[in-house]
């Protein structure tokens, strides 16, 4: 996420911001405001307004805090927990695992409807839910071979963790698996018949 400048202080190089982008841009932008110790004018706490460069940060213009600046992002580009918790579980019921996906594309997925889930007041959403999700929404190939393994692990190790861990190795061993037979069967359409002459 940083590049070094040439004072030697790392630069920001995350993810910039388009319009349709917010909680992914805050996120490392906070982070990067954070590493540079710069929250204090972000926050309020010290006043130093900076100049205002894009074009879509034109509203941002009336500000004079760094501090109203923030909270006139957060204001413009989030959405109300009353309008974004419907959606939010709409896409968690939802999510399924895409053809060429793989397993972590899908838990990380799932994993950031997850923590939007949760920032909403009032909303609690156990791991034992979240394992419920993504177990359910396998492949058939890979739920079928999983399906087993898991019910047989004692319920103390049942965890998210666990769960990343072991669909983790799954997917490498189905993949590979995969690979063997597509190995064999291009092996075997490659041999020669023997009663065909030699040339």
């Amino acid at each position: 996420m940083a590049e070094t400048r040439q004072d030697g202080r790392p630069s920001y190089t995350g993810v910039w911001f388009d319009g349709t982008n917010f909680d992914s841009w805050q996120f490392g932008v906070k982070l990067a405001i954070q590493s540079e110790e710069l929250w204090r004018i972000v926050n309020g706490t010290e006043l130093r307004p900076e100049p205002i460069r894009e074009e879509k940060s034109r509203p941002l213009m009336s500000c004079t805090l760094a501090q109203e600046m923030w909270t006139k992002m957060e204001t413009m580009w989030t959405d109300s927990a009353a309008d974004l918790a419907p959606l939010l579980w709409n896409q968690f019921y939802g999510c399924k695992f895409l053809p060429g996906q793989t397993v972590m594309e899908f838990m990380s997925e799932v994993e950031h409807i997850v923590s939007r889930l949760r920032a909403i007041d009032g909303i609690v959403l156990l791991d034992n839910q979240i394992i419920a999700k993504i177990t359910m929404s396998l492949p058939p190939k890979m739920k079928l071979i999983f399906k087993a393994a898991w019910e047989s692990t004692a319920a103390a190790e049942r965890t998210l963790r666990n769960l990343t861990t072991r669909l983790a190795q799954l997917e490498k061993e189905v993949k590979q698996c995969e690979e063997e037979k597509m190995a064999e069967a291009l092996l075997s359409s490659k041999k020669i018949d023997p009663a065909q002459p030699s040339t």
